[in-house]
């Protein structure tokens, strides 16, 4: 039993190679940041050697199942809900604190009065 008795009725084996070009496209990006990606999602490619019409290629099928990695990975990842900060200040009503714990806050919080302005008074002749 070999691998041409797996196939179906009328299927082939052809599965096409794809050139830097037409990676580029398909990412539209350039070539080279477009193998970086494969190469991320694990897909390298198969180097047919030095010359012309030769170089790297990468599988068809292989490159296609990699663009749903890629595309899931670049989707936004919703962002962490911030926990909101305690108030500032009283935790306690005042009602509920011991002189000592009051005494203790007003050091650590002491009051500040708003400075006021003061006009100088106009007389009328």
């Amino acid at each position: 039993m070999g691998w041409s008795d797996s196939l179906a009725c009328g299927e082939s084996m052809k599965d096409r190679f794809l050139r830097r070009s037409e990676i580029a496209e398909l990412f539209n990006a350039s070539s080279t940041v477009a193998a970086e990606f494969l190469a991320r999602k694990g897909v390298h490619p198969i180097d047919l050697g030095r010359g012309r019409g030769k170089g790297p290629r990468w599988l068809e099928s292989a490159v296609m199942a990699a663009l749903p990695a890629i595309h899931t990975a670049a989707q936004p990842k919703p962002k962490k809900q911030r926990t909101p900060k305690p108030p500032a200040g009283l935790t306690k009503h005042v009602q509920d604190m011991t002189p000592n714990e009051l005494a203790e806050f007003l050091k650590a919080h002491p009051y500040k009065r708003e400075p006021q302005i003061l006009t100088p008074c106009q007389t009328t002749q």
